[in-house]
């Protein structure tokens, strides 16, 4: 993945101690893979889990301020509880007053490489197991990640039926499910069916891809609903093996 160089300060990159104002500031994109029992935690346990590991590792990890203040780290695409994911993003937001090797020049970039390298090392070194941390990478301070697309991957134990019943979902014009959520628990109707790319067997896997946008996208849940799957359906975990980011 090619990201955009930091290069937010140009006046303290080459090194050295910087005064107060001479500030410089990154993100550092973690992308990792969560597995085994770790699939079980929640969003915030994840977040909490980094948030722990990133200090371990010794990050320059920027705070909100005020009173009771935050690290800065975010995930893009939440994950759904008790799903394994290859290929998430973790975005940490960076703060070190001596500045970082945000530069294009040859020596700012052997430099880069070798912080996030160390970086990675450090945060593998301190992590449980079930997250494995695949790169470590430099960017500048204000990159943005929006999911446009995810891959899922159902391993069942057989697949009797299940093309009847992927073609009667494909051909559907409109497909709505009942949604219940904690902040609207009379619950509404959403059309799932645009957000709903492909479905295909390859095996006895069943993939499918999804659309994400700012109108949502469909739940794992309702994937599982529609197409019949019951949790003892399955051989494996249900795992997110991609996702497409529009990377601003």
């Amino acid at each position: 993945m090619s990201l955009e160089v930091a290069n937010d300060n140009p006046q303290t990159l080459s090194g050295g101690s910087a005064d107060v104002g001479e500030v410089t500031d990154a993100t550092a994109v973690v992308r990792f893979a969560i597995g085994e029992t770790l699939r079980f935690l929640s969003h915030a346990e994840t977040m909490r889990l980094w948030e722990r590991a990133c200090v371990r590792a010794e990050m320059p990890i920027k705070y909100t301020q005020g009173f009771n203040p935050h690290a800065k780290l975010s995930l893009p695409l939440p994950r759904t509880v008790g799903v394994a994911a290859d290929d998430e993003r973790l975005l940490v937001r960076l703060f070190e007053a001596g500045g970082l090797p945000l530069g294009a020049g040859e020596t700012e970039t052997e430099a880069r490489r070798l912080w996030q390298e160390a970086m990675q090392a450090r945060l593998a070194a301190g992590l449980v197991p079930g997250l494995i941390v695949h790169e470590v990478l430099l960017a500048r301070s204000s990159i943005s990640f929006h999911p446009v697309s995810a891959q899922y991957v159902f391993a069942l134990a057989q697949t009797t039926g299940l093309h009847d019943k992927i073609a009667g979902v494909l051909g559907q014009e409109c497909l709505v499910v009942d949604r219940v959520s904690p902040r609207r628990p009379g619950g509404r109707r959403v059309d799932v069916r645009p957000f709903l790319k492909s479905i295909r067997l390859d095996g006895t896997q069943a993939i499918v891809e999804c659309s994400i946008s700012d109108a949502g996208s469909i739940r794992v849940d309702e994937i599982m609903t529609l197409l019949n799957i019951g949790p003892a359906d399955l051989v494996a975990p249900i795992r997110r093996t991609h996702v497409t980011w529009k990377i601003t």
